[in-house]
This record gives C-alpha cells, structure tokens and sequence, in this order.
C-alpha cells in the first residue's frame, strides 16, 4: 500500500498515518532509500493567525549556534503532514530549498502569516542547514530568530528541532528520528 498524497500536484506531503501504515518497523536506511534524508512535520491542527511570533515583523538578527536554545518537544499523534526536504530543489535560490506561501516553492505551505518565499533549507557537509529567506514575520529556530541567507551564516538543524515560520510549526526529523516517530506511533496503534 502506498501512502496517500495529501497534496498530489506537488507529491511532497503526506500523511503521518499513512507512513506508519507503510513503514511500521522501517530502519533509517529504509526511509532514506524510499522518500529521503531529511523531513519537515507539520501538525494538521492550525493555529489562529493570529498567534505569529512576537515581535513580527522584526529585523532578523544573526545567532550562532552556541545560543540556541535546546529543541523543545513536539509530541506526535498521527494528525500531521510529512514533507521530503527535495534533494534537488526547486529553488530561485539555488542550492536552497525554500518554503513558502507560493506554489513554486520546494515546499509550498498554505497559509496567511507565511511569506510567498518564507525559509530556505539546503543540505551541505552531511547537514541540513536554515536561514530565513527575507520574510515578513521572520524564521525561528526553537524559539530564536534565524539570520537571513545573505547576512549571516545559516544554522544546522538537529533532528526535533523546531522551525516557526509565521504562525506555522514544523518539526526538522532525519532519517532515523522518523524511523522512531513511526515506530512509536506504530507500537502505540496496537496497544
């Protein structure tokens, strides 16, 4: 059984359920041969609009790695998307994969308080790396403000980081932190 394409046009999303019906026991190597190296999680439950970062609209400043905050936790229910970090994007900016309010993006995210092009991810050197786009209501990175690709150096991402961009939640997984996403929710289902 294949999972369902929760968004067939652009084939990159598709539901967390579906992935654990698919891959209940699959190992790392599994995943990364079958969808990927790297994942954004996005819940389904929304919040209001009106619940963006504070201070939106703010100048986004640069942080080194060494400031970042531990990744707080994000917990799972089956309820949410799974996009694919694509590993050739389709990007204006190349070799970045960017997120956005447009469809022309990598990964289109639908929604009010997301810029057309919000957030931009390129894997380098083994790592998945972030950096705002020049977005509106800025990129946050466990709860701190991620520089702009042009103005400071982007940041890794750790699997159960947490990136905000606008009012939207996205959990960053490798291959092995969805291998254990899927393996608990598979586990969880049978009890």
């Amino acid at each position: 059984m294949s999972p369902t394409i929760v968004n067939a046009k652009r084939d990159l999303g598709f539901a967390l359920t579906d992935l654990v019906e698919r891959f209940p026991r699959a190992t790392p190597r599994d995943l990364e041969h079958a969808l990927g190296r790297g994942f954004l999680i996005q819940r389904l439950i929304e919040q209001p609009s009106d619940e963006r970062p504070i201070g939106a609209r703010f100048a986004t400043i640069a942080v080194s790695a060494s400031e970042l905050k531990a990744s707080p936790v994000f917990t799972f229910d089956g309820r949410e998307l799974v996009f694919t970090i694509p590993k050739e994007p389709r990007s204006q900016i190349a070799p970045w994969a960017s997120l956005g309010r447009l469809g022309r993006n990598s990964i289109p995210i639908a929604h009010p308080s997301v810029s057309k092009m919000h957030t931009l991810v390129r894997f380098d050197a083994d790592r998945y790396w972030l950096a705002d786009a020049g977005s509106r209501n800025g990129t946050l990175l466990n709860g701190i403000a991620v520089p702009r690709y042009d103005r400071g150096e982007a940041i890794a991402l750790k699997n159960g980081d947490v990136v905000q961009i606008g009012a939207v939640r996205l959990s960053f997984a490798s291959c092995e932190g969805l291998s254990t996403i899927l393996r608990t929710l598979s586990t969880q289902k049978r009890t």
